[in-house]
């Protein structure tokens, strides 16, 4: 921007004098609003690129907060408003991995499973049969100590911030 001063009072300027400084003043305006509308596009054109990116980050974030539900139990607004994209797209992944999980625990159950039925067709008798109970069965989405460590730390490090908050 083009600053625009008059180094000599405007009392003490004859005619000339008084025109030729108003020319320079209005030639140093019309500059200044040649400019300031360039500036005003660039800005205009930024603002639309981030609300674009804001809009695919939105999306994002949508798509990622739904798979999470699965593991979090929480509607994905509140997801959305509450977790960074990167908790997020962390949450899906857990999801995804009890999903695999639980896929291949279903089809190891679908697989034994058939093993009962052809035992009972092949005229086997139940009570011979090796009866697990619940206690026995294994975890279908087993934690090990590394993820139940990071959990951890995750949950400790986002309860720091909460003033008046310590932990012995």
């Amino acid at each position: 921007m083009k600053k625009i001063s008059i180094d000599t009072p405007v009392e003490d300027m004859d005619e000339e004098s008084l025109r030729a400084t108003f020319t320079d003043v209005l030639a140093a305006h019309e500059e200044n609003v040649t400019e300031f509308e360039t500036e005003t596009t660039k800005f205009s054109e930024l603002e639309s690129e981030l609300e674009a990116e804001r809009e695919k980050t939105a999306e994002v974030s949508a798509y990622f907060a739904e798979k999470a539900t699965a593991v979090t139990s929480l509607d994905t607004d509140l997801l959305v408003d509450r977790f960074s994209l990167e908790e997020l797209m962390g949450m899906a992944a857990r999801a995804d991995e009890e999903a695999a999980a639980a896929a291949a625990s279903a089809s190891e159950s679908e697989s034994e499973f058939d093993d009962g039925e052809e035992a009972d067709v092949d005229g086997g008798d139940d009570a011979d049969e090796d009866v697990t109970i619940f206690a026995e069965r294994r975890d279908r989405a087993p934690i090990t100590d590394e993820e139940q460590a990071a959990f951890t730390d995750e949950a400790r490090s986002r309860l720091s911030r909460i003033p008046g908050l310590t932990f012995d």
